[in-house]
Parts: C-alpha cells; structure tokens; sequence
C-alpha cells in the first residue's frame, strides 16, 4: 500500500512539475518521504520516513485515522503535502487532517 502511495505521489507531482534545469543531484531518490499518522483526536501517533539515501526510519504505529505526506525534492527546491483519511479500511485523499471526507 505504501509502495502504491508513493509511486502514485511521484507520477503526480512530475506531471505537474515544471521541467527545471537540475542542479548537481547529490541524492540516489526522487524525493525525501516523510509519513505522518494521527489518530481519531489528530493526535500523532506515528511516523515513517525515508529520505533521499533511502535510508528508513520509523517510530509509534504506523497506521492510524488520518496520514500526512509530505515529499521533499531530491534535486530540486520542491515540497509537496498530501493528506488521507482512513474510511472503510482504505485511505481516501482529502483536503487537511482532520476531514471526514470519504
């Protein structure tokens, strides 16, 4: 799922990217990934981060009501916020943490 997630995030933000010249890459991936989750009071309750050596890190649970991405360019000045919310044990795009949207 995560995997699914971050690969659509990719496409998207390089579909509506601008092409840039590109400095000098330092960084093996394409964007810096760093997963937020929180629970039903917008709590967090655990974090997922890979950056762009994709060296992984994680701390509480990873799993929750809402999850926040955000990507962080590799090679560019670029950040990028995506929000989700869990409904029906799928995580649904929405505008900000806290929405019920679904």
């Amino acid at each position: 799922m995560r995997q699914v997630l971050r690969l659509t995030l990719a496409a998207l933000v390089l579909i509506g990217s601008v092409s840039i010249p590109l400095p000098t890459a330092r960084a093996t991936n394409d964007f810096d990934y760093n997963y937020t989750y929180y629970d039903s009071q917008q709590q967090v309750v655990g974090t997922w981060r890979e950056d762009c050596d994709h060296n992984e890190t994680s701390d509480g649970v990873q799993d929750g009501e809402w999850l926040q991405i955000e990507l962080w360019s590799c090679a560019t000045i670029g950040h990028y916020y995506y929000y989700y919310h869990k409904c029906n044990g799928s995580w649904h795009q929405v505008g900000f943490v806290g929405s019920t949207a679904c």
